[in-house]
């Protein structure tokens, strides 16, 4: 079961993070057997890809019958995310995965707590899943100055072109 809640946070991160911070879920549930629930946070409005998320999420709980991702929408993208993730994490209720903007890396690497993908998978006895799914300078993209893979981009913008 331990390696279903590893594939199910790095599914949702595939689908729609940049960074894992907060990674705080019941693993009891996932020793004894008992349906594993995860919270992913996300900025994907209604209007701006929400409608999408929704249909993964429910896709992926549909052939996932032991875990159940609960997304959570956050407003005012990036900012207000990482707004309440700080109060959720000062009152202890921290979401398991969560949807953060590439600028917003080394402050989450400095100041939250998070989940090397790398030792989760090692944990979970597939300690080659990153480097074997995913270019180098891809997984750099989330990787903390030491190394430390927090999470995994999913898209890459060009917000301005001439």
């Amino acid at each position: 079961m331990k390696l279903k809640k590893v594939l199910a946070a790095a599914m949702i991160s595939l689908l729609a993070t940049t960074a894992l911070v907060g990674c705080g879920s019941d693993k009891k549930n996932a020793d004894t057997g008992k349906k594993v629930q995860i919270e992913y946070w996300h900025v994907a409005a209604e209007s701006f890809g929400g409608a999408t998320v929704k249909e993964l999420v429910a896709d992926f709980n549909k052939t996932h019958p032991n875990i159940e991702v609960v997304e959570k929408y956050n407003p005012d993208m990036y900012k207000g995310l990482t707004q309440n993730l700080q109060a959720a994490m000062a009152s202890g209720k921290n979401p398991d995965v969560v949807q953060m903007g590439y600028s917003f890396l080394n402050y989450a690497a400095e100041n939250f707590k998070y989940t090397d993908l790398n030792e989760a998978f090692k944990a979970a006895g597939d300690e080659n899943f990153m480097k074997d799914n995913y270019l180098p300078n891809v997984l750099q993209l989330a990787q903390t100055e030491d190394g430390k893979q927090i999470g995994l981009p999913y898209s890459v913008s060009v917000p301005v072109l001439f």
